[in-house]
């Protein structure tokens, strides 16, 4: 919405650009209106679903509240539509307007920015977009009901309850899958049509069932099935697809509403539909929160990623092989497990720095260490300490077994060359070798042992395994 909007008025005056916004956000917001009010109660201009106050929400959040004459202008274009009297729809547009400018102010002091693959901005957009702003357009709107209609105190507690239902679910649907939509997409698998296509028809056919099922709770009971569907959704798909399966729901309720059966919607007090109304708003809480919640761990685990590994070689980094050594070496005092430990350095790879420049020595250092994982077993940890050494924790794994696992891997780096700029380059081990027993406790020790052993490698020309004295 954003990116269309700045593209048609990028060549416009600034002038010319604010009348341009304020003629669209009238236009978008009366048309939502319109259709908000065919499934308007028994009171005439009351909807327990008004869209368009996620419109006028998203609309003033993202070109700003200067905006906000557009909602007044689009209420008395609604009055007319409706047979609304002009004062009525006066003060439901003051009120809409708060609705509108109270929330966007304080989630900009609170530093919202609009991306609802968070949390922390889920629960701040609903608490004072979904929860608050709506109280001061149901407060002016039936404020004005009341003394027009004169409406006994339990008519104007039904009528205010009626409308900041109605506005709510509005801001939640409509205002959040703007915000989402507007932000860039994150996605998880875009390509899963069939599996789309599937959770969209099952929510659209649970919908419409609760709409054409007049017994109660049973109509609200097939809507616990779609609880399922969001929360796969969030799971599996973007944000963007959550919220077209929650606006697919209410674009059910909204036209089966209003042609098929306007008589559930054409009530003075809260009934049954209203339950259902409710759900499709828990609906849509769930797939917010669940979405945000998966977004958010997703890079809580990029997070740690990046944090334990060696982005070069996809291995542990230091810290982590350190810290996973560190663990496997003090559970040893209350097991009988033995365990190895390989040091490596290849031989060779300064040379290849040197001669051909670090980005072809890169390329030598990850076909070797591609060499190493692919050898080692799946319960074995290997760790870049730096450069061009590597250790490798073999669990479950005597100094015997150690031995042909450490002569493959020297084997194998020796037999194999890189191709880099039209030549071949290749490296070879010098490794060393400590059997770790419940005597070790000392890390930095061990791991001295295990080099110096590398190094008696090195000193014999390299290319060659080194057993060290594990006393």
């Amino acid at each position: 919405m954003q990116s269309h909007f700045q593209a048609i008025s990028h060549y416009l005056p600034t002038e010319a650009r604010h009348w341009l916004g304020l003629a669209v956000l009238a236009l978008l917001y009366f048309l939502a209106g319109v259709i908000g009010l065919t499934v308007q109660t028994a009171y005439n201009g009351i909807t327990p679903i008004w869209p368009a106050s996620g419109i006028a929400f998203a609309a003033l959040f993202l070109f700003g509240v200067r905006l906000w004459p557009a909602i007044i202008l689009a209420m008395l274009g609604l009055a007319l539509f409706a047979g609304i009297p002009f004062y009525v729809a006066l003060a439901a547009g003051i009120g809409s307007v708060l609705e509108a400018v109270v929330p966007v102010l304080i989630l900009r002091q609170k530093q919202f920015n609009g991306n609802l693959n968070r949390l922390n901005n889920v629960l701040l957009f609903v608490a004072f977009a979904v929860f608050l702003g709506p109280v001061f357009s149901a407060t002016a709107g039936v404020s004005a009901f009341t003394i027009h209609q004169s409406l006994e105190p339990d008519a104007t507690l039904w009528l205010w309850a009626f409308w900041w239902l109605g506005n709510s679910i509005g801001v939640l649907m409509v205002g959040s899958a703007i915000l989402i939509w507007k932000a860039a997409p994150v996605g998880k698998t875009p390509n899963k049509t069939i599996g789309k296509k599937a959770l969209l028809v099952l929510t659209v056919i649970a919908s419409f069932t609760s709409m054409a099922i007049n017994t109660y709770p049973l109509s609200t009971l097939i809507l616990f099935f779609m609880f399922p569907l969001i929360v796969f959704a969030a799971t599996h798909y973007s944000m963007r697809w959550v919220s077209i399966l929650y606006l697919s729901a209410l674009l059910t309720f909204i036209l089966a509403g209003a042609l098929l059966f306007p008589d559930k919607f054409n009530v003075v007090e809260i009934d049954g539909i209203y339950l259902n109304l409710a759900f499709l708003v828990v609906f849509t809480f769930l797939g917010l929160f669940a979405s945000a919640a998966h977004s958010e761990q997703l890079d809580n685990r990029i997070l740690e990623y990046q944090a334990t590994t060696d982005s070069l070689t996809g291995m542990n980094n230091r810290r982590a092989f350190l810290e996973q050594l560190n663990t496997t070496v003090h559970n040893l005092r209350r097991s009988d497990d033995r365990h190895s430990l390989l040091y490596i350095d290849l031989d060779g790879l300064k040379a290849v720095n040197d001669s051909a420049g670090h980005a072809t020595g890169d390329l030598v250092l990850q076909a070797s260490t591609r060499i190493i994982r692919r050898i080692i077993r799946h319960q074995d940890i290997a760790g870049r300490l730096g450069g061009d050494e590597f250790a490798i924790l073999l669990r479950n794994c005597d100094s015997d077994d150690a031995m042909s696992i450490a002569e493959k891997i020297r084997r194998v780096v020796s037999e194999h060359s890189t191709t880099a700029k039209n030549k071949q380059y290749s490296v070879t081990t010098s490794i060393g070798i400590i059997d770790i027993d419940p005597s070790h406790h000392d890390i930095p020790g061990l791991l001295e042992a295990a080099d110096e052993a590398c190094y008696v490698s090195k000193r014999a020309g390299g290319n060659q395994i080194t057993l060290a004295d594990a006393g």
